[in-house]
């Protein structure tokens, strides 16, 4: 893709996903603090940031960062989000759930918290989602 479009194009973990560094603080403003960060480090300005799902929250929000430089984005895509809120499913619920165990059994590391969290979500691919 990058070399049809003759761009660099960069794939981040959010904070506490993938292989990214675990936090205790994981607020929106934290996570778009922590993209933000990135392109600073790399000095990169007139960016098309796109953000699925989560993803698509912490890229509004640092959108709409007062921080953010103006001239660090060009283009804003949310896939699969919208800043409205909606109702919370039953789904949600369990999930919040065992994410409350994963914190209160202190968990040091992440086959741990995957261990408690495959008692509500059996489906790996689900829970690495």
């Amino acid at each position: 893709m990058a070399k049809d479009f003759g761009v660099p194009i960069y794939t981040l973990d959010l904070r506490n996903h993938g292989s990214s560094p675990h936090a205790d603080s994981m607020t929106y403003t934290d996570m778009a603090e922590d993209v933000q960060r990135f392109f600073e480090d790399r000095s990169l300005t007139d960016c098309a940031l796109i953000g699925h799902s989560l993803g698509g929250k912490v890229a509004m929000a640092m959108a709409l960062s007062p921080e953010r430089p103006s001239d660090m984005l060009s283009h804003l895509v949310s896939v699969d989000m919208s800043p409205a809120e909606g109702p919370i499913s039953k789904e949600f619920m369990q999930y919040a759930h065992a994410m409350r165990d994963i914190e209160k059994a202190g968990v040091k590391q992440r086959s741990e918290a995957d261990e408690i969290l495959q008692k509500t979500e059996p489906s790996l691919p689900v829970r690495q989602r």
